[in-house]
């Protein structure tokens, strides 16, 4: 018996400094991975910052584009309906135009 109480109490104290040693070196894996996923997620930030630069330039050209086609568009309804209509239906046309322009004008300042 008193083997086991002399034996006991060093073989608790070798196990507990195996146990910190262990942990020791899966905490410092876990540093390591760390920078390693640090360093993937600054990468890809890097590329989705080049790539925002890209899409901002594909949407004002969208925008440009659209806004040179609806004015096409509309070069051509007015010249229809002048060929067509009354003159009390062009002052009302002209009438719609203008505040269409101009909310057109107002969704491109907010842009």
């Amino acid at each position: 018996m008193e083997v086991l109480q002399t034996v006991l109490p060093i073989l608790v104290d070798i196990l507990l400094v195996v146990f910190l040693v262990v942990c020791i070196i899966l905490g410092i894996k876990a540093i390591k991975a760390m920078d390693k996923i640090n360093a993937l997620v600054d990468d890809a930030q890097r590329k989705l910052d080049t790539l925002n630069g890209f899409f901002s330039i594909v949407t004002l050209f969208n925008n440009k584009v659209s806004l040179i086609a609806e004015k096409t568009y509309s070069l051509f309804d007015n010249l229809i309906d002048k060929l067509f209509k009354t003159k009390k239906s062009k002052r009302k046309k002209v009438r719609d135009e203008e505040d269409e322009l101009d909310d057109i004008l107002k969704e491109e300042e907010e842009d």
